[in-house]
Order: C-alpha cells, then sequence, then structure tokens
C-alpha cells in the first residue's frame, strides 16, 4: 500500500514508536490534511505521484487559504508534508528501518517575555529562535546564535553529568576571552 492513507498510518506509527513527538505528528497530520483536500483521485493512491506534484498543489493551497493563511505558513506546511513523504520513503517502507531510525532531540528554549514598551535593538538576539539544546547519548549540544544575521554561533558540547566546578571553569575561560562590552 503506497496510497495517502499510508502517509497518515506512517505518523500514526512514528508517534507511537516515539520518532515523532506528538506536537510534530500533529502538525504533519494537519499539513497534511491541508494537501490531501486539494489531491485528486491519482495523487490519493501513489505518494510518489504526490510528491511530484507537490509544487503544483502548494500552489492550490496557496491559492484556496491564501485569504486565512499567511504566506510563511503555508510555505511552513509545505516543508512539513516534503519531510513527511522524506522520512516515509526513508523508514515507513520497511519496518527494520522504522526500528533503526534514530532521531536527534532537539529541546527550545522557552520565549522570554518581554514588556510591550522595551523595543529590541536591531542586533540584539531572541533567544527562542537562536537557541537550541539537542541531546545525544550522554551529552548536551548548546548552539547559540550570537548575531540576528546567524553569521556568528557559539556552540558548546558537555557531558549530562557536568559539575559545577567543571561549569565554573567554562564560565572563568568564557569571561577571560570577553572583549568590551
Amino acid at each position: 500500500m503506497n496510497d495517502i492513507t499510508s502517509l497518515y498510518e506512517f505518523v500514526d506509527s512514528a508517534q507511537k514508536s516515539r520518532k515523532y513527538p506528538p506536537s510534530t505528528a500533529h502538525s504533519y497530520k494537519v499539513a497534511l490534511r491541508l494537501f490531501d483536500e486539494q489531491l485528486n483521485a491519482e495523487e490519493k493512491k501513489s505518494v510518489e505521484l504526490f510528491k511530484e506534484n507537490l509544487d503544483q498543489l502548494a500552489q492550490l493551497v496557496f491559492t484556496k487559504n491564501k485569504t486565512r493563511l499567511s504566506a510563511g505558513s503555508l510555505a511552513a506546511y509545505k516543508w512539513r508534508v516534503n519531510k513527511l513523504i522524506s522520512d516515509y520513503e526513508k523508514y515507513g517502507t520497511d519496518p527494520a528501518k522504522m526500528n533503526s531510525w534514530s532521531r536527534k532531540i532537539v529541546t527550545r528554549m522557552p520565549k522570554i517575555k518581554t514588556e510591550q514598551n522595551v523595543k529590541q535593538q536591531p542586533n540584539e538576539v531572541s533567544p527562542d529562535d537562536n537557541f537550541s539544546i539537542q541531546q545525544t547519548g550522554n551529552l548536551h549540544k548548546f548552539e547559540l546564535a550570537l548575531r540576528a544575521d546567524k553569521s556568528v554561533k557559539f556552540v558548546v558540547v558537555v557531558p549530562n553529568d557536568i559539575t559545577k566546578q567543571e561549569a565554573a571553569t567554562i564560565t572563568s575561560i568564557l569571561n577571560s576571552v570577553s572583549i568590551g562590552d
């Protein structure tokens, strides 16, 4: 079976196997439903044909939903469907591949609430868009874009069981290299 229902079943299976967190599975299904409304009978029967016609379908989805969704949202939906199809092709057709699928865990920092009357300077960086934490095995990888254009990044990889003394050593090193304000 290689039809549109295979994609829905793949999302459910990936969520059940903890390959997709519930929020990711939900967002993939929402995007898939949005595109599903525009599929013709042949495209519903073939994931391959759906993938081939994705750009044309995206135009139809955009035309139908341009008054209620932003162009950015529609681009995100297209990206999600494309990613879902890619994951399905890699892991969804073979149970052994699904079982060996190892996803990186990415944790985003919560948005920092600011007062409405305080304006952000042009070269200040908003931590929610420019900071990520990845956990792999017994390590944490922290990545922070230091500049708004993301041309300069700070990346550090530390063990999960880092001690206060080791963290203090890292802090001392960082304090010693800072130049100016």
